[in-house]
Parts: C-alpha cells; structure tokens; sequence
C-alpha cells in the first residue's frame, strides 16, 4: 500500500518539484517546438477555498462560502491562458462568478509558473504573520484573506505521484501537494463598497504538471470534512485509461495522524444528472479504510447541486469555446451534503454527524 507522508517544509520553495522533472533531449525538442506554435501543455493552479462568518454586529451579512482559484497556466485547452476566478455564496443566494484573463506579459512563466504576484489579484507566504495571503481585488468584490495554518501540509511519498497511477509514462508529471489541509481565516471581504470583517476555516491546494490534465483524467471528486477534533481529506480521481482508482484519504484526530493513504474504498450509488449541465453525480457515497491506528467509515448524501460551471466557458471567447467543446467538456460541481462518521480507534467507537460539501471537476 502507498502512503503518504507529512511535508514539513511546506511553504517555502514548494514550486521546485516542477523544475525537477528530468527529460530526455527528445521531449525536450518536442516541447520546444510546440511552443514555437503557441501550445504549451504544462498546467498549473493554486486552489482556496473557505467557510466564513461575518463578524461585524451590524451586518446584515451572517455567513458566505466561496472558492478562490488562480490558473498561473491552463488546466484543459493547450494555449496557456493564466487566469483567477472567484466564486462566492453570500448567505443561501446563488454564487456569483467572477473571472480575470492575465495577460502573458503580466507574469514570468519561465522562472516561475505558480508564483502569482500580478497586480490586483495575488497569493503570497507572509513569513511574519506566519500565513498564506489570498487577495481578490475586483469591481464589485475585494477580499484580503490570512490562511493560518492548524497542521503541517500533506503530500505524497516519493514515487508516488499521478504518473505512477495513471500510465502517462516517465515524463509526464503531475502532482497535487495539500499545503494547507486546515486553516484558520481571518480577513475582510469587501461587497458592493461596503467592507466587512470574517473569520472562519478555509483550505488550500496547489497541482501542477507538464501534461494537458484532460488527457489523462476524467474524474476528479474531493472534498473534506471538519469537525471540532477530526480533520478528514478525500478524493477520487479517474484516470482516463480506466485501469486503476486513485483514492487518497487523509485523516487526523486532534493532532494524531490516524490515516493517509492512497487506496481507501469508495462506492456510489443513487446516480443523478445536474440540471444546468446535464452532468452525472451520485448523491451517495461510502468511503472507508482500515490502517494500523483507526478504521472510518464516511458517509455522504447529497441535499443539492450548490453550483455547476461549464469551465470551457469561463476562459475563453464564445468562437473558441465553440471548436474546445467539439473535444472536451469540462465541468465543475459543489454539491451540499450530509455526512455520518463513524472512527474506531484503541479509544474506542465515535460517531460523528454534520453537514459538509464535495466538489466534482469532469473532463468529458
């Protein structure tokens, strides 16, 4: 069984791994003329995401959720395009969407592709305060955010990246490094002129690779659970050659690491479709392993689709999104569920119950 191992080191240097990536002078010449062309198949975001309250007497503001995802390269199509989008849901309205195209002037991609510190819109390290720094500065909304995380960040053994599992061969590389599995956040969101104080806990994750991401996955759920003493991280990710599942959970009751694998179970049932896309979901789904220090079983129902998005839409003009979708189809999903824990330990049989999300990205 693979594991994972705690990354003590976390926040400092965490983009070198690209760099790393040994290729032979055949794959190098072949990438180098693809780019002559304007295709550039490397891909790359820094993801956030976070539950806050409003803290303010007077707001008439009680909660919002919202996702902050940067796109230092392109995820599905091959022209590179960077971008940031904000997704944000104030209280029970629909979530609005806000996208910003970079233009390829405004970042340097060759000494370093996820470093974003691009005028309005940037993410940083704060050495000072000890926290990762998300600012969104746009029209309508702006928000100034301090992760401070609770737990060092996770990722995976050595050799045992996305490539292993997915077939992709040698040289293609792909890796997904939780920095911050759990994080307190303290900041501001400000909405329509009017700014107002927040606090809350959020989540943060970084992917990169030197491959186009549809090609070798189809499927990618994920989501986590926070309680009061356990911390619970999970996903299922669908290679495109359908030969094998990868299913990393990572679970942490106060401070005692109980769980990290790459091969926990996972099953589904009651199938659905989304109204707006006409995607495929379930609306249950049962996760468990057994490791030497715990065994969890995790159930999730699905209450509603919160959001869906067509991703192609969100990057690109209507004539190229009009030749993308004859290939591929992109899709996001954030679904509101209900989850039943139960957490055996030598401390004994804990049930836990509460009300979390899981989020699907489809690439056909």
């Amino acid at each position: 069984m693979t594991e994972h191992t705690p990354n003590k080191v976390i926040y400092k240097n965490w983009q070198e791994d690209l760099f790393k990536i040994k290729k032979t002078p055949l794959f190098a010449i072949k990438e180098r003329l693809l780019k002559t062309i304007g295709y550039d198949e490397n891909f790359g975001w820094i993801y956030f995401d976070c539950n806050l309250k409003f803290t303010d007497k007077n707001s008439t503001y009680k909660k919002c959720f919202l996702v902050l995802n940067y796109h230092p390269k392109s995820i599905f199509t091959s022209d590179g395009n960077p971008g940031v989008n904000l997704s944000i849901q104030i209280n029970d309205e629909t979530p609005r969407l806000f996208v910003h195209k970079f233009k390829p002037r405004d970042y340097n991609k060759h000494k370093n592709p996820l470093n974003i510190n691009i005028q309005k819109h940037l993410t940083f390290w704060d050495e000072k305060r000890k926290a990762q720094i998300a600012i969104w500065n746009g029209k309508k909304v702006k928000l100034h955010l301090a992760y401070f995380p609770q737990m060092p960040g996770w990722k995976f053994a050595k050799n045992s990246d996305f490539s292993n599992f997915f077939g992709i061969g040698p040289e293609g590389n792909s890796h997904w490094r939780v920095l911050i599995p759990r994080a307190k956040v303290k900041g501001f969101v400000e909405i329509d002129g009017t700014k107002h104080m927040v606090e809350g806990e959020g989540y943060c994750d970084q992917n990169w690779g030197n491959m186009n991401f549809s090609k070798f996955a189809s499927k990618w759920y994920w989501g986590r659970i926070f309680t009061d003493n356990v911390t619970a991280i999970f996903a299922d990710i669908h290679p495109k050659d359908g030969k094998s599942k990868f299913t990393p959970l990572f679970l942490k009751n106060k401070n005692d690491l109980l769980i990290t694998t790459s091969r926990a179970k996972i099953s589904y049932d009651f199938p659905a479709k989304s109204k707006l896309l006409g995607k495929n979901f379930y609306k249950k789904i049962l996760l468990n392993h057994k490791s030497l220090n715990a065994s969890a079983e995790i159930i999730l129902r699905t209450k509603e689709v919160v959001e869906e998005r067509d991703l192609l839409k969100i990057f690109h003009s209507p004539v190229k999104f009009s030749m993308l979708k004859r290939f591929i189809r992109p899709a996001y999903l954030r679904l509101n569920d209900e989850f039943v824990m139960t957490l055996k330990t030598k401390y004994g049989t804990k049930k836990i119950e509460g009300e979390t999300y899981h989020e699907i990205m489809l690439t056909t």
